[in-house]
């Protein structure tokens, strides 16, 4: 069956985490959406590729308005390892096994330069642009679309959606990949991994590996993150994101185009 994917954890950002752990946090407990076909649930759905030598994998992914009409949003680690991945397919609405909107095969992925140069978690963005369906038919038009934002203030409070495929033993949530869950989060500050460019954001969340790629939306619907890697700090669970400023702009404007 596939694996959840997340990346390692450079030593600077383990040896940060056990710097910091002092100052704890509380988990959100992850609910489950129970109307994944509802909009804007349906926006988001989950990833499915190949990482040639390594195997089959998952993600979690969300549709973001564009002039294509055909834009995915998700983690650059789920869509380039030493190389971009194969076969990536996207289910909107996914949930036990049902496609509700079918399968949305990429026809180019792509990230930023600083995630495919050296793994930069704070450049950990990715980007599908699907295939449409015969007759003209894009993904925005069935599943509609969340809106995206840039170099914006990081709100108080952030939903994020993903599909989490490891138990989290911490707050007892036996999540199996099938099904997709939403914290509704408190940021809860900033960390500074390796490397130049703005901090990553942080979330009490106890969604685990598997949910990499997730949107984060805040109050107006638009998405400002992604969750990039996860953390355990004693008993409670934290997400981290990329704040999404110039560079993730220009991702977004490179495959939002049309054609």
């Amino acid at each position: 069956s596939p694996l959840s994917v997340a990346p390692s954890l450079p030593a600077e950002v383990r040896a940060a985490a056990a710097a910091e752990s002092a100052r704890g946090g509380t988990s959100v407990r992850a609910n489950e959406v129970r109307r994944p076909t509802k909009f804007p649930n349906r926006t988001h759905g989950k990833a499915f590729f190949t990482i040639p030598g390594q195997g089959d994998f998952v993600c979690s992914a969300s549709v973001v308005r564009s002039p294509s009409r055909s834009l995915v949003w998700t983690a650059g680690h789920c869509v380039y390892d030493r190389g971009f991945v194969r076969r990536w397919v996207f289910v909107p609405a996914y949930r036990n096994g049902k496609r509700p909107y079918g399968v949305w095969p990429a026809r180019k992925l792509a990230s930023t330069p600083q995630w495919k140069r050296s793994s930069a978690l704070k450049y950990d963005l990715g980007a599908a642009r699907v295939a449409k369906r015969g007759g003209g038919g894009d993904i925005q038009r069935r599943t509609g679309a969340r809106g995206i934002a840039f170099n914006r203030d990081v709100p108080q409070r952030l939903d994020a959606f993903g599909y989490p495929a490891e138990s989290n033993t911490q707050t007892n949530q036996d999540f199996d990949g099938q099904r997709p869950y939403r914290c509704d989060s408190r940021a809860k500050g900033r960390e500074n991994p390796p490397g130049r460019g703005p901090k990553t954001i942080r979330i009490g969340c106890d969604m685990t590996a598997g949910a990499s790629g997730g949107g984060w939306v805040n109050a107006r619907g638009l998405v400002l993150s992604v969750s990039s890697y996860v953390r355990e700090r004693g008993t409670n669970t934290e997400l981290y994101g990329p704040y999404m400023g110039e560079i993730a702009k220009d991702l977004y404007q490179r495959m939002a185009k049309r054609g």
